[in-house]
């Protein structure tokens, strides 16, 4: 069930110099992906927490780091995240690292995404209001 009063934000990591890696990789993507994307963030934004779960969420347990999915027909694309940071009040979810999902456990995903976290975490990065955008007419 979703509920119209809910409306979670979405963000992308920033490194200091300005890139975007979450939001380059994004804009990369095939227009069937993005498309499924778009439908799963959509969803999650107007959803209350207890609504995300699999398989287009998951917590994670024992990581610092939660994971975002969702396919198309030949891919399936995993994104790392977490609820924060705190200062950007309640209903934030920050996406770290997006990339095809090749191996049940990323070990090296999760650690690259909780060092991202932290990076925010210590001011040596920060974060953006997260496009989601179609792109128009685009070939793949």
């Amino acid at each position: 069930m979703v509920y119209a009063e809910w409306n979670w934000r979405f963000f992308g990591f920033q490194w200091l110099n300005g890139n975007k890696p979450v939001q380059i990789w994004f804009d990369g993507l095939t227009d069937d992906a993005r498309d499924e994307a778009l439908d799963t963030f959509g969803y999650l934004q107007r959803s209350p927490i207890d609504a995300w779960h699999k398989p287009k969420f998951d917590l994670l347990k024992g990581e610092e780091v939660n994971e975002v999915r969702f396919d198309t027909d030949t891919h399936t694309y995993r994104v790392y995240g977490y609820f924060g940071p705190a200062y950007l009040g309640r209903q934030v979810f920050t996406l770290l690292l997006g990339h095809d999902k090749k191996i049940k456990n990323d070990v090296d995903g999760k650690r690259e995404a909780t060092n991202r976290r932290r990076h925010i975490e210590r001011q040596e990065a920060t974060v953006h209001e997260f496009k989601f955008t179609r792109l128009p007419d685009r070939k793949n």
